[in-house]
Order: structure tokens, then C-alpha cells, then sequence
């Protein structure tokens, strides 16, 4: 079993995203401040995963500090929650996130990292100010992880944008999983065997598992569009289209290719491939998903 914490300060937003990672849309206009810590139990990628939702209230942290065996004990994954929007509480939330550091260290534990900047809604995420208070954090949050042995990764996310919640639950995901670095590997080889310029692992419900491209630009591009045609692709099932497997598309920069790779229970694993070579990247696709098949069985069997 995974343990995974979500820390931060009151009203960042911990419980809403952890509502929607668990796909209880249901229980979001209801939300009220975590008293203390709410344990969550739930299956992810097929793994068991305890997560752990920690009160932000300032009574609540300092008991978090002062006892860290109860609460950041085994922790493989911490998702530190900060709330874009209120910058006169980044100075908080940076002296809470180095306490939470040194009682990590104390114990001995080095967790992955992703600090998420929360409520970066679309319809202000364009905003100058906005894309400077992403750069205000970066730059706090990077000097007080320097010279130590964490490491962090950000991410934006907003509960309006579910797809920025499925990516930032999908990054922190790869991180604490060994076989996906193995699946990557797998990708970066057939991307650079076939010259496709971005290529994505995504399952059926819209979670990346794993990607390589030759630039951020074509990974944002491949990301976003498999994202969107997938959930498209799902809803016209649910309607009684025929089921698709097979899929593609013609772009003005080269051409999206989707391939089921998999089926296990209920979810199905495709292949997102943006190329300028369909017929390279058609030509070596079945020796290619021959590599995955056992690893997709394997890691999501679990």
C-alpha cells in the first residue's frame, strides 16, 4: 500500500482536490474544513492507495510538527497544497512546508514532492498576476529545498480544469513508481525508433501513465488532445457508438495516432502517438505494444 499526504495551509483546497482525485464530484459543494486528519481509502492505477488529508488549521499543523511519526511516517508521496490565489499567505505557507521538511527529515524520510499551485482557474490563469504569483512560489519554494535531499516538482490545478488534476495525480503517480520509469523507457525507445515527436500511455478514464516528446510544446500538445478525444471517445460509447480502438488524425504538424494497447476489467490503456511519419510509426506499433503488454499487466494488476 501507497501512503500518500496532502499538507497545506486552511481553505488551499486539499480536500476538494482529493475529492476529485477519489471522483466524488458529488460531495464538492459540501465541503467543510478538515477537522484533524481524514483518512481516505482507494484504488489508483490499481494500487492500494491511503491518503492522508491534513487539517490546515494552525492548531492542527503545530500537533502535525510536533508528533510527525503519526502523520509523515512511510509517506512515499507529499502533495503540498497552495492556494495561488491568497499570495499574502505564501510567506505561511512556506515556513509550514520547511517545518514539514525538518520533521521529514528527522524521521528519515524523503518522499517524492509535488507542490500544487492550487486555483488556477481558467478564467484567471491568463492573468499577468496570476502567472507571476506561479513564478513568486517557484522561487520561494526552490530556496528552501536547496542543499537538501528534496526534491519538488509544481504543478497547477484548478477544480474547474479536471484534466490539470488528472495530470498533477498522473505526475505524482510516476514518481513513486519504479515500472513506470521502465515504461518510459520503453516510450522515449519507440519514439526514437520511429521519429514520432511526442508519444503518451493513457487509460480509459483520461489518466496519463506515462510520456516522452521531444519538446514540452508537442508534450502539451499530445496531452491536451488525447485527453479531450478520450473523454469524447468514452461519452459516444456510454450513447451506444460502436467502441473505438483505432483512431486517426490528420494535423497541420503531423498526425495523432491512437492504439488499444490493453484491456483489464472495466478500463481499457491506449497508445497516443503524434508523428510526421504514420507509416513508421503504424509499421513498428504492433512489436511495440508486445513490449508493454506484460508491464501494463503487471503494474495495473497490482
Amino acid at each position: 500500500m501507497l501512503k500518500i499526504v496532502l499538507a497545506g495551509l486552511d481553505n488551499a483546497g486539499k480536500s476538494s482536490l482529493l475529492l476529485t482525485i477519489n471522483r466524488k464530484f458529488s460531495h464538492l459543494p459540501a465541503l467543510t474544513p478538515t477537522r484533524g486528519t481524514e483518512r481516505t481509502r482507494f484504488d489508483y492505477f490499481g494500487r492500494k492507495i491511503i491518503g492522508f488529508d491534513l487539517g490546515g488549521q494552525k492548531n492542527y499543523r503545530d500537533d502535525y510538527i510536533a508528533r510527525p511519526e503519526l502523520f509523515f511516517a512511510e509517506t512515499d508521496l507529499l502533495f503540498y497544497v497552495i492556494d495561488l490565489q491568497d499570495p499574502e499567505r505564501y510567506d505561511e505557507s512556506a515556513e509550514y512546508f520547511s517545518k514539514i521538511l525538518e520533521a521529514l527529515a528527522k524521521l528519515d524520510v524523503v518522499p517524492k514532492i509535488v507542490i500544487i499551485c492550487h486555483k488556477f482557474d481558467p478564467d484567471v490563469q491568463k492573468e499577468e498576476s496570476m502567472q507571476q504569483n506561479v513564478e513568486d512560489v517557484k522561487s520561494k519554494f526552490d530556496t528552501l529545498v536547496s542543499g537538501t535531499n528534496f526534491d519538488v516538482t509544481y504543478r497547477a490545478t484548478s477544480i474547474f480544469d479536471r484534466q490539470s488534476i488528472d495530470e498533477m495525480f498522473s505526475e505524482g503517480f510516476r514518481l513513486i513508481s519504479s515500472i513506470s520509469g521502465i515504461i518510459e523507457k520503453i516510450l522515449t525507445t519507440y519514439s526514437e525508433t520511429t521519429s514520432a515527436r511526442a508519444i503518451t500511455l493513457i487509460d480509459s478514464s483520461g489518466l496519463i501513465l506515462g510520456h516522452y516528446s521531444e519538446s514540452e510544446n508537442d508534450d502539451e500538445i499530445l496531452a491536451q488532445t488525447s485527453l479531450i478525444i478520450q473523454t469524447l471517445l468514452n461519452y459516444h460509447q456510454r450513447a451506444g457508438f460502436e467502441k473505438k480502438e483505432d483512431l486517426e488524425i490528420p494535423y497541420a504538424a503531423g498526425t495523432f495516432i491512437m492504439s488499444k494497447i490493453k484491456e483489464i476489467g472495466e478500463k481499457s490503456y491506449y497508445l497516443w502517438i503524434l508523428t510526421k511519419n504514420p507509416d513508421q510509426a503504424r509499421e513498428n506499433l504492433e512489436f511495440f505494444k508486445e513490449d508493454l503488454f506484460p508491464l501494463i499487466g503487471y503494474f495495473f494488476t497490482k
